[in-house]
Parts: C-alpha cells; structure tokens; sequence
C-alpha cells in the first residue's frame, strides 16, 4: 500500500475538522431554547442586578373609619374622598355647598331686617318727640301702634326661623357626610359585597340565603 504524502495527510486531517466543526454548529442551532419562564432561578444568597422585579406595589389603604368621619366634618367630600369614594363626596360636596350659600342668604336677610327695623324705630321715635311724648310708657306705646314697624318685626321673626332652619339642616348633613364616611371605610375593608339568593324549592315557597365575608 502506498504511504501518503504528508501533505496529503495534512489536508485530511484539517477536512476532518471543519467537519467536526460545521456537525457542532448545527447541533447546537437544532437543540430547543429554553424558555424565559423555565430559566433556572439565581442561586440563593446571590443578586442578579439584571433581573427585574415586575410585581405591583400594593395600592395604598384607604383612611381609617375615624379619619374619614373627621375629615368629612372637617371639609366636605374630604372623607370620601380619602377612601376613594369619589362619587359620594362629590354629592355631600354641591349639597352643603348650597346649603351653606342658603344659609349665608338667610343671615344677610335677617340682618338687613334688623336695620329696617332700627331704622323704622328712629323714625317712630321722631315723630312722638315732635308731638311731645317723651314718656317711655308712651313712646313704646307709640311703637306698638305703629304699623310698618310690626310688619317689619314679623318679617324679622320670619327671617330668624330661616336662619336656624339652614343652620339646623347645616349641621344635619355634615353630620351625616360623617357618619357616611366612616361606614363607607368600614365597607371598604369587605372583600365582596353582602349577595342575597333567592331560589324556587317547590310548592310555590322560595329559599332566601344572604352571604357576605367577614374582613380579615
């Protein structure tokens, strides 16, 4: 047999090679890739700065029952809105709004009869001075007898009972913004609502089921 040449033998051993080399390469591009879910997890007790965390903060709770019953005193529509009910403390908001500018209304009327009234009382006086009464019995006579001046005092009395009507209904309804709000933190802490269950069991009878979940 004849012996090859060492050139030959050369050019076999490095076509064997890039054999070798080019079956590798297409092993590795055959194998599957693993998925970014199956990745093994970084041993304990090292970081990784290139993993990122992608869990969401908790949302914040909402204020305590007694904070939201002290901020709806406090100013309107507070309370809710610190446990997020936006929708209510919009409406307590526009309606002690106007009750307040009703109630802000009602004193100006009351006051503006108090000066007609001190100004009719002037005018009354007056007049009994230039006639000569000066007897005190007398002038309040006089102020009793005079027309204008009552009509002005009933509209005064009138006017006072609007006053403490708003002011009375005032307090009413920021007391009851209050009250609003601390149930509504209370409710806030229930995970599902009260659900009621009404179900056919024959005989023309329904079973009713109320169910709700306790906080935690």
């Amino acid at each position: 047999m004849p012996v090859p040449a060492p050139a030959s033998r050369a050019a076999t051993a490095y076509r064997r090679l890039l054999g070798a080399l080019a079956g590798g390469v297409l092993l590795a591009a055959a194998l599957p890739r693993p998925l970014a879910g199956q990745q093994a997890p970084p041993p304990s007790g090292r970081t990784d700065s290139t993993v990122v965390d992608t869990t969401k903060a908790a949302p914040a709770p909402g204020a305590s029952p007694r904070g939201a019953f002290l901020r709806a005193v406090a100013l309107p529509g507070w309370g809710h809105a610190s446990i997020g009910a936006y929708n209510r403390g919009a409406f307590y908001v526009a309606v002690e709004g106007m009750t307040g500018w009703a109630l802000v209304k009602a004193r100006g009327r009351y006051a503006e009869a108090g000066r007609r009234i001190a100004f009719r009382e002037h005018v009354v006086r007056a007049q009994l001075a230039v006639q000569g009464v000066t007897d005190p019995a007398d002038v309040q006579k006089g102020l009793d007898d005079d027309e204008p001046l009552q009509d002005l005092i009933a509209l005064q009395d009138s006017r006072r009972q609007q006053r403490e009507d708003w002011t009375a209904l005032g307090i009413f309804l920021l007391l009851l913004s209050g009250a609003d709000a601390y149930v509504s933190a209370h409710l806030e802490h229930f995970p599902q609502p009260i659900s009621i269950d009404a179900q056919p069991v024959g005989n023309g009878r329904m079973e009713v089921s109320v169910s709700f979940t306790l906080p935690r």
